[in-house]
């Protein structure tokens, strides 16, 4: 988890600096330079995080998980704020928490090349794996972001 926290950390900076600098021509493509969109939403990634969370439950005969809109569009937002603010945390800088109150609900966050990679890396951690086998979840929204330097910012919400 440190390796991943210091790698969240630069990509946090680095799409931090390109959110705040004025937009500069690119050299190409290919030498990395981010242009005019330093981040974007990668749908599939979202729907193959789903996919993988599900099958992982579905290996512990746990219920599968839906999508739910409102879940996905928090979880999106919550991974855009935390790239703009350059901060790897639950909290969405106000204090607060993207689920209604009174419902069981959960959050998972990763920074991953791969949502097969952000899978492994939050099934080998304990709190992460009891969120995703949670038994009282029933819906879920992913918010996958691709940072400029290529990397999936991603927040998983769970609600019951």
């Amino acid at each position: 988890m440190a390796v991943q926290r210091a790698l969240m950390a630069v990509t946090a900076a680095a799409c931090a600096a390109m959110i705040a600098a004025p937009a500069a021509p690119a050299a190409s493509e290919h030498e990395g330079v981010c242009a005019d969109s330093p981040v974007s939403y990668d749908p599939g990634a979202e729907r193959a995080l789903r996919s993988l969370t599900n099958s992982f439950r579905h290996d512990y005969g746990k219920a599968p998980l839906r999508a739910r809109g409102q879940l996905t569009r928090a979880a999106r937002a919550h991974s855009l704020r935390m790239a703009q603010q350059g901060v790897f945390a639950h909290s969405n800088g106000g204090g607060g928490f993207p689920w209604a109150e009174g419902r069981p609900a959960g959050e998972n966050l990763a920074l991953a090349a791969t949502p097969e990679q952000a899978i492994a890396l939050l099934k080998e951690s304990p709190s992460h794996r009891r969120t995703l086998l949670g038994a009282t979840y029933r819906r879920i929204g992913i918010g996958a972001l691709r940072t400029c330097t290529g990397h999936l910012l991603i927040t998983q919400d769970f609600q019951g």
